[in-house]
C-alpha cells in the first residue's frame, strides 16, 4: 500500500481534536477508578499553558505516568474502558512496536508511518508514556540512558519505522540495520527494551524520563517536578499538570510562550486521516 503525506482541512483537524479530548476524558475516568496519577507532558503540556488547549496544529495528546502506575493502567484499563475505545500496547498487539501505549478511538483512522498498518487499531489516539526512573549517579545515569536509547533505536530499525521518509545514506543505514536485526524476533527485542527501561521502577531516583519521548535528553528532569495536584484548562477539560511545569517547559522548549513562525509549525507526519 502506497502512502503520501496529506494535509487535513480545518474541519478535519477540529474533529480530530474533539476525538482527542474525549479520549483524554476516558483516560482520566479510568485513572480515577484505579487511583492512578497522570500528567500532561510534551506538546500537550505546552498547549495547556500557552493555548489552554491542544496546540492548534498538533494531532495527538501525550500524558505520562510513573512506571508502576503505567503498568497498572496497561494491565487493568482494557477491562474498564467504555464502548468505542481500545488500549493498544506491545503486550496486546503483535503488530505494535512502541514503548508507550495508545488509547485509540474506534471508528477513526490516523496513520503516521507505513508500519502503522501492521497494528490492530490505527485510530486517533492519546499516547500514554511510562515515566521511568534513572540512576542517581551522573556517570551511571548517562551510560544507562544511552543503552536504553540504543535498544530503542534497534527496535525502530527492526520494525522499519521511518524508513520511507529517509533518503540516501540514512535510508541505506536503516535498511541494513533492520536486515541485520532480523535474527532477533521482534517481540523478544521489544520485551528486552521494556525490561531495561523499567529496571529502576521500584527504586525511585532523583531523575525521570519518558524514554520514547521525542525530545530525548531534554526530557530528563527531576522526578520531584512530576508531583502535585495542579490542573490547567485544556480545551473543554481541566487536566493534571506537574508542579514543575514551568522549569520543564523551559528545559524542553526554551521560550515556550513564543509560538514558532507559521512556516515552522509542524505536527507529526500524517499519511491518512479519517475522523
Amino acid at each position: 500500500m502506497g502512502f503520501r503525506e496529506v494535509k487535513p482541512t480545518q474541519e478535519q483537524r477540529d474533529r480530530l481534536h474533539d476525538h482527542l479530548y474525549h479520549g483524554l476524558a476516558e483516560v482520566d475516568r479510568v485513572c480515577r477508578v484505579l487511583g492512578l496519577r497522570y500528567h500532561l507532558i510534551g506538546g500537550s503540556l505546552l498547549g495547556a499553558i500557552r493555548h489552554q488547549a491542544i496546540i492548534p496544529w498538533d494531532d495527538d495528546i501525550d500524558v505520562g505516568m510513573r512506571r508502576t502506575d503505567y503498568d497498572e493502567f496497561v494491565r487493568r484499563a482494557p477491562e474498564l474502558l467504555g464502548e468505542g475505545y481500545h488500549l493498544e500496547s506491545w503486550r496486546s498487539d503483535p503488530g505494535y512496536h512502541l514503548m508507550q501505549s495508545k488509547l485509540c478511538v474506534d471508528g477513526t483512522i490516523h496513520i503516521q508511518d507505513p508500519t502503522d498498518v501492521r497494528r490492530t487499531h490505527v485510530g486517533v489516539a492519546v499516547d500514554v508514556f511510562p515515566l521511568d526512573y534513572l540512576p542517581d549517579g551522573s556517570l551511571l545515569r548517562a551510560v544507562y540512558y544511552r543503552l536504553c536509547r540504543v535498544l530503542l533505536i534497534c527496535v525502530g530499525l527492526r520494525c522499519g519505522v521511518g524508513v520511507s521518509s529517509r533518503t540516501g545514506a540514512q535510508r541505506a543505514y536503516a535498511l541494513a540495520g533492520g536486515l541485520a536485526l532480523r535474527i532477533i524476533p521482534t517481540r523478544r527485542l521489544i520485551a528486552a527494551c521494556d525490561r531495561l527501561c523499567s529496571r529502576y521502577a521500584e527504586r525511585p531516583g532523583r531523575y525521570i524520563v519518558p524514554f520514547s519521548g521525542m525530545y530525548h535528553r531534554r526530557e530528563i528532569v527531576p522526578s520531584g517536578w512530576f508531583v502535585g495536584d495542579q490542573v490547567a484548562p485544556f480545551g473543554p477539560l481541566s487536566s493534571p499538570i506537574p508542579d514543575g511545569w514551568e522549569p520543564y517547559l523551559t528545559q524542553v522548549y526554551g521560550d515556550y510562550m513564543q509560538p514558532p513562525p507559521e512556516n515552522a509549525r509542524r505536527a507529526h507526519p500524517m499519511l491518512r486521516l479519517e475522523v
